[in-house]
């Protein structure tokens, strides 16, 4: 247990180290340096430093990175990761189609995750994390997920407005917080992604069944469900792949509507600033 607590406090370490060096001088070799000499020569320190690489378009060092870490015998501890590894360093090449699409789209997310860096770096953390055990457990990351826009809302957009004289907006179910900040006010296809993250993290976190012949519930954004034991429904490929590309969609908005007092949080929590 120590070592898995390690591993992530390390990791951790890594992801907001990659967000200093893009957020400030994006000069690779002022944050990274301490990570080695705190702990070593942990290779996550390597392909965290290399996806970093990625993000500052040094695409050369990148490679040569993700192709250290993916070393059997030197690289990443663990195979799942040097594979992954192993993809990041062909991912530009034609080797890519050698890959499954839906293993393409969630470490090409993993990767997009990386450069939203106005995101606080506690989100920006978990929605790295929560990208990378989707498909071993698919219901936590979509609950974190939604998590993440939930958090997003709170920090970067204005939930005080009353919604024609009634509850501030901050006091509405999620589903309905998006619904009057952004119904026909942003691009269809982006208000639909919001949605389904709603939807979807809703349907992780209480996995009920729909009665015959209900109808859903306006008041919230999920069916009416019945509770049920055994879970109503499995995650196929498509169905994860369709999740991601709409958090990726989500992020990205969130990312772009950072406000400056939200910046100013993100840079105090990194300890950039007083």
């Amino acid at each position: 247990m120590e070592n898995d607590i390690e591993w992530r406090f390390i990791w951790k370490a890594c992801i907001d180290s990659s967000q200093k060096t893009l957020l400030m001088d994006k000069n690779i070799s002022r944050f990274f340096p301490e990570l080695y000499k705190e702990y070593g020569d942990d290779k996550m320190i390597t392909f965290e430093k290399a996806i970093t690489l990625e993000c500052l378009d040094n695409k050369a060092k990148a490679e040569e990175l993700y192709e250290k870490s993916a070393m059997e015998k030197t690289g990443l501890p663990v195979s799942h990761w040097r594979t992954r590894a192993k993809y990041f360093a062909e991912r530009h090449s034609s080797k890519k189609t050698e890959y499954k699409e839906d293993f393409c789209i969630q470490w090409d997310t993993f990767y997009n995750m990386h450069t939203y860096i106005n995101l606080h770096p506690h989100i920006r953390y978990l929605a790295i994390s929560s990208v990378s055990r989707v498909n071993n457990e698919p219901e936590m990351a979509v609950v974190i997920f939604r998590t993440c826009f939930e958090i997003c809302l709170e920090l970067y957009w204005d939930l005080s407005i009353n919604q024609k004289g009634k509850k501030n907006t901050k006091d509405l179910y999620l589903g309905k917080k998006v619904e009057f900040l952004f119904k026909d006010k942003i691009d269809k296809s982006l208000y639909t992604d919001m949605l389904l993250i709603v939807d979807e993290g809703n349907l992780a976190a209480h996995p009920f069944k729909l009665k015959e012949g209900e109808s859903p519930d306006p008041k919230f954004r999920q069916p009416k469900r019945e509770r049920v034991k055994e879970k109503p429904f499995k995650y196929e490929n498509e169905d994860i792949s369709k999740i991601l590309r709409a958090f990726d969609s989500v992020m990205k908005y969130c990312d772009s509507k950072a406000t400056q007092s939200g910046k100013n949080i993100l840079y105090k929590d990194l300890g950039l600033i007083n």
